[in-house]
């Protein structure tokens, strides 16, 4: 550990290691010197002062998708204003699954796992592993590096179901975001097989620490438990889940509901009541019966579909007292 106890003037690379202290009295690193702490470069574009802080790393990696980041991560006490060019080598043994030749630095202005952007425009240099990246008043408090294909945590802030009459409306919020292509709304009768029943496109990608609110109205809800929850869907292939939230509505037969239509491998029948004895009847359109079952004491039932030509079919849906049919089709 190493502590400065009076003001510096830094013209010339400085090189410490483990950790970095920094008294009241603090250091000044002038437009173009270098200053190196451990495996931490800084070359300020811009005088920068550093007070009353203190730099560590760790090797706990940030989680993310696919790949978490390499396992280095620096972190000031207090966050630290740049402008100008940083800079971190990275061991072989650190890349954590990353790919060198593709890594970005990612920085965080917060503290945890929660905030970090990744940069598209970090250079990295083979021959000394290390990668680095060109800031432009950027506040910093984390800092550490992933593959370009990762993705490092979009926070989710909140996210509510509340019913309204006869439809519910969907609210959530998040910060953070960054490659976000938009948001799947998904729903599900039982709480295991999800269908997306709306996307909604992002508003603000790339606003860092902004938060930003979305909200979405289901106009045609199951009767009985309504599961939903929202599915982040990122750009570059990665997601990730709110938490699920329940809204329900009393059950009538006539609102039974078939889905997905039109369907491939399997049709789902939702709102079933558990209560009753079912008799469910898959039929051509020409009436010719093709499967038929009974059903009681679930709230579900799934039809495989996956060995039926293309075409529109009929769901025959029977109680002791209802009849109602559905029609629906298979596609290829």
């Amino acid at each position: 550990m190493y502590r400065i106890f009076s003001a510096l003037l830094l013209l010339l690379p400085v090189s410490l290691f483990a950790q970095f202290v920094v008294g009241a009295t603090g250091i000044t690193v002038r437009n173009g010197a270098t200053l190196t702490i451990d495996s931490f470069i800084l070359q300020p574009a811009a005088d920068i002062t550093i007070e009353n802080n203190h730099l560590t790393h760790r090797y706990v990696p940030v989680p993310g998708s696919p790949n978490a980041s390499v396992k280095r991560v620096y972190e000031w006490d207090v966050p630290i204003l740049i402008t100008g060019n940083l800079q971190m080598y990275v061991a072989n043994p650190e890349l954590n699954g990353n790919i060198l030749a593709s890594l970005q630095l990612a920085h965080s202005p917060l503290t945890g796992n929660d905030g970090f952007m990744t940069s598209t425009t970090s250079n990295v240099n083979m021959a000394d592993n290390s990668v680095s990246n060109n800031y432009s008043v950027t506040t910093i408090k984390q800092l550490t590096a992933v593959s370009f294909s990762s993705v490092l945590p979009l926070k989710w802030l909140s996210f509510t179901a509340q019913k309204v009459d006869h439809t519910v409306q969907l609210d959530w919020k998040v910060s953070e975001e960054e490659n976000v292509k938009g948001y799947e709304v998904q729903r599900s009768a039982e709480g295991q097989l999800y269908e997306t029943i709306a996307f909604v496109p992002v508003t603000c990608n790339n606003c860092g620490l902004q938060e930003v609110n979305y909200t979405y109205t289901d106009i045609q809800p199951f009767s009985g438990t309504n599961f939903y929850r929202i599915k982040e869907v990122d750009i570059n292939g990665p997601a990730s889940y709110t938490r699920v939230q329940l809204v329900a509505f009393d059950r009538t037969l006539g609102e039974v509901k078939a889905g997905p239509n039109p369907a491939d491998r399997v049709i789902q029948l939702f709102n079933l009541e558990a209560s009753k004895k079912y008799s469910i009847t898959l039929l051509s359109v020409s009436g010719v019966v093709l499967k038929k079952e009974s059903v009681e004491n679930k709230n579900t039932c799934i039809i495989e579909t996956k060995r039926l030509p293309a075409g529109a079919y009929v769901i025959l849906i029977e109680t002791a007292d209802k009849r109602i049919q559905k029609i629906v089709r298979v596609m290829r």
